[in-house]
Order: C-alpha cells, then sequence, then structure tokens
C-alpha cells in the first residue's frame, strides 16, 4: 500500500456565499452558529461601509455567508452539492431570494485569502479570510429557523424540469412589470406540460396524409399535419392539471376549475401576444401565479404528475 493511501484526507473549510435581494437579510443566533444539514457552521456579514437602512447597492448580491467547521473533502463536495439542490426550493416555499452563486468553485491550498462571492475550500490548516466588494443592506429573516429548520424540510429537487420552472417562479419576484410576471408563470406551465402522441391509427392516417402532401410539393402542409401527430398545446396542460389535482386530493370539481381557469389565461395570453389589444387584468397576473405555484407544489411533492404516458387505444 502506497504511503499516499495511508495519509487522512485532508479537511477543509467550506465557504458558502448566500446572494440576496436588497432587504433579505438572515438574523444569526446570538453566538452566530448553525446546524445546516447536520453540519456545524458560523454565520457571517461581510464587511460594510456606511451600513443602512439606505438600501443603495446592486439588487442582487453577497452580503452574508456560511463557514463550514473543516470537513474531509468528499464530504464537503457532497454538502456543496446537497445546499445548492435545496436552496433554490427553500428560496421557492418561503418567496424569498436566497441563492448560493455558482457554478464555479474555488479552491484555496496555499493561503488563506479567497474570493468571497464564490464558494470555496480552504485547506482547514489556514486561517479562512475572504475578499470582498462594498455593500449595503438591512435586517429581516432568521437564520436559525430558515437554514436549522425549514431547509433540512425542503426536499433535494433533483429533476431539470422542476428546477427549472422553480428558477423562473424565483426570478419572477424580480420582476415588477405585471405582463412579465404573468408571462413568466405562463412559461412555467408550458415548460411542465408534455404533448403525447395521439392514438396510433390516427397518426397512421395523419401519416398517409403527410406523403400526400409530400408528393404536391407542399412542406409547409406536411409539417402542420405533422404536427397534429400529437395532442394539443391545451389538452397537454388540462392533462397536467388533472394530474397535479390528483396527486394534491383536489376533487374533479376543484380540477375542472382550475382547468377553465387554465383556457381563460392562455386566451389573455393570446390576446396580449397577437391582438395587442388584451387588458391585463390583475387577477389574471394573481391567478397565473397561483396555477403555476400549485402545479409546482404538486411536481415537487410527486415529480410523475410530468408525465404525460397514459395508455391510449
Amino acid at each position: 500500500m502506497s504511503e499516499q493511501a495511508n495519509q487522512p484526507e485532508r479537511t477543509f473549510w467550506l465557504h458558502v456565499p448566500l446572494e440576496s435581494v436588497r432587504g433579505d437579510w438572515l438574523k444569526p443566533p446570538p453566538d452566530g452558529c448553525l446546524t445546516v444539514l447536520g453540519h456545524r457552521c458560523r454565520l457571517f456579514a461581510r464587511p460594510l461601509h456606511n451600513p443602512g437602512p439606505d438600501m443603495t447597492g446592486p439588487p442582487m448580491v453577497v452580503r452574508q455567508y456560511l463557514l463550514f467547521d473543516p470537513l474531509p473533502e468528499t464530504e464537503a463536495l457532497k454538502l456543496l452539492d446537497d445546499l445548492k439542490a435545496r436552496m433554490p426550493v427553500l428560496g421557492y416555499t418561503e418567496q424569498i431570494w436566497y441563492r448560493i452563486p455558482g457554478p464555479w468553485t474555488s479552491r484555496n491550498e496555499a493561503h488563506g485569502v479567497y474570493n468571497g462571492p464564490t464558494p470555496s475550500f480552504i485547506l482547514s490548516q489556514f486561517e479562512p479570510k475572504p475578499i470582498w466588494l462594498d455593500i449595503h443592506s438591512s435586517s429581516h429573516r432568521f437564520a436559525a429557523d430558515l437554514l436549522e429548520t425549514k431547509l433540512p424540510a425542503c426536499p433535494a429537487v433533483e429533476d431539470e424540469r422542476i428546477r427549472t420552472a422553480i428558477d423562473l417562479a424565483n426570478a419572477s419576484r424580480q420582476d415588477s412589470l405585471p405582463r412579465s410576471i404573468f408571462l413568466s408563470h405562463l412559461t412555467i406551465l408550458d415548460s411542465l406540460a408534455t404533448r403525447r402522441d395521439r392514438p396510433k391509427n390516427i397518426c397512421n392516417w395523419l401519416d398517409e396524409k403527410i406523403a400526400d402532401a409530400n408528393k404536391l410539393k407542399e412542406s409547409g402542409l406536411a409539417s402542420a399535419l405533422g404536427n397534429l401527430k400529437r395532442e394539443s398545446h391545451g389538452t397537454a396542460i388540462k392533462n397536467l392539471i388533472q394530474r397535479a389535482g390528483e396527486a394534491m386530493g383536489e376533487s374533479g370539481a376543484q380540477i375542472e376549475t382550475r382547468q377553465n381557469l387554465a383556457v381563460k389565461l392562455y386566451a389573455v395570453r393570446s390576446g396580449l401576444s397577437h391582438s395587442g389589444t388584451q387588458t391585463l387584468d390583475p387577477q389574471n397576473v394573481g391567478d397565473a401565479c397561483m396555477l403555476a405555484r400549485f402545479v409546482i407544489d404538486a411536481a415537487i411533492k410527486c415529480p410523475g404528475v410530468l408525465e404525460n404516458n397514459s395508455e391510449r387505444e
């Protein structure tokens, strides 16, 4: 056995920056210590110049960071991956903005100085010394409640479709235009709704018509006929809502109400996108947010609701 194999695994401080919007701030416990996902760490604030409630500076910036006690490298890497998988879910469920910047991670094995806005591994024999830029902020949230209690309760979502939908929902919180917020949430529904193939006999009939169109050199008609081989987008949305409602234990009447709401919202979007004469009511924005959130909640609880694979005759 080699000498290197006999050596104990090196340990590293794990530095995890927390990016937030202006006003979001974690109030630490009196001693600053937390136990996050089973690992002890301290919550620090980066140095501020002229701190105060003026809320100046960039809208999203790293204002605080977690410094985990030294861990073996493999364990620290696993912890960082787990934090990155759960943090967007925490931001979504609590309707706040906290995230770990990425995708870069730095390693420092020569000294303790490192780049504060980047997740970093610092060899445990050195004293961690992050380098920062000037920012301003104010205080709002309790770190122990958010990171010790609520973060572990959030599932680590791995499905990229759900993670993308959560990212869109989180990002929409930074929008100020009702139209942008409305369209973002309908885009979330679009991204989660999968169109399934029509029955085989219909697809075979369409294939015959596509062949006829190709003989006539009508490529546009052939393409349009090809699109008909899959169910309509509206049907896919309705099916998605039905699966979500069933996963959340809703009645048939409740599901139908949500499906009718989706039809109404997509008619509004069509008016906004095509005629340009549609007026966007504030209720439309709230309904779109509610419906998208309902589907995301169902997908987090039961990822199978995204699978549109029911048997067709």
